[in-house]
């Protein structure tokens, strides 16, 4: 991360991630922003935003370069549709900001102490049957059910949401939606879950997230950074199968540290990221 290497073929996972909740975010602004309309015009309005969404999702996902069958263009689409049409008439409302601006992608800072800042994007904040919540999409090709919901508790991401929730926006969220869409290849079916948080959790995730922090600042000082092993095959799975193949570094840590080096310029190419600056 600090000397900025990204690897060279863009990642299957990533872009249809990027590519679907942006398009939702199109969805839910264009709908925030409508006046109300009679019961007549309901479903134009619908139907405008989605319009909208999927001109997106087409432009930017051409070319696809990919060959996940599961992971294709075809599913990026068709799920971007099913999804709107499957929650067309939900009863979670999207938050009105204090500006009058609809809470959907917010880029938001926290100041957590004098030293560090936390940078968090928030895909929106909803209400739902009376009660706030942080609203997140996730899109895998794993089954769904309350073995998959579980697995946010614990979670940095949704405590983190949560915590900016009830910081940043001063809204008493309780905790985060997340909205699934397990993408298979011929279909795509989605479920509704819940992760909660207390305030005595969300304070405990702060001291723990200053501890870290400390940790790191250390190992940056001392110009060490020791190997955490037991994640390496837990990310980035690009396989056709569903097969686990880790983080795209990991041929790399697994060198010998005299040709590390080498496998960095080979595979890898130098892009500095600044997560202070806004997401485009």
């Amino acid at each position: 991360m600090l000397e900025g290497w990204r690897p060279k073929e863009e990642n299957v996972q990533l872009r249809f991630g990027r590519i679907y909740a942006k398009a939702l975010e199109i969805y839910h602004k264009t709908q925030a922003n409508l006046p109300p309309a009679p019961e007549i015009y309901r479903k134009g309005d619908h139907r405008s935003g989605m319009i909208d969404a999927v001109e997106y999702a087409l432009t930017a996902s051409w070319p696809w370069p990919f060959t996940d069958p599961v992971k294709s263009r075809e599913n990026l689409i068709r799920s971007i549709i099913w999804y709107l049409d499957n929650y067309e008439d939900d009863p979670c409302k999207t938050v009105t900001l204090s500006d009058g601006t609809p809470a959907v992608e917010l880029a938001t800072r926290m100041q957590l102490d004098k030293q560090n800042i936390l940078i968090i994007h928030l895909d929106r904040i909803v209400t739902f049957l009376g009660t706030p919540y942080i609203q997140d999409q996730k899109t895998t090709k794993g089954s769904l059910g309350s073995y998959y919901f579980e697995g946010y508790n614990p979670d940095n991401q949704m405590s983190a949401y949560s915590v900016v929730g009830h910081v940043v926006y001063d809204t008493p969220v309780k905790g985060v939606m997340i909205d699934a869409a397990q993408i298979l290849v011929g279909s795509t079916r989605f479920e509704r879950g819940f992760t909660y948080r207390t305030r005595p959790q969300l304070d405990e995730w702060i001291a723990d997230t200053k501890w870290w922090i400390a940790s790191y600042r250390d190992a940056a000082e001392a110009a060490g950074w020791p190997m955490n092993d037991t994640s390496c095959s837990k990310y980035r799975s690009s396989d056709p199968f569903g097969n686990a193949h880790g983080c795209p570094l990991r041929k790399v840590c697994g060198a010998d540290p005299r040709v590390r080096e080498k496998y960095l310029e080979s595979d890898f190419v130098k892009k500095q990221w600044n997560p202070l600056e806004e997401r485009k």
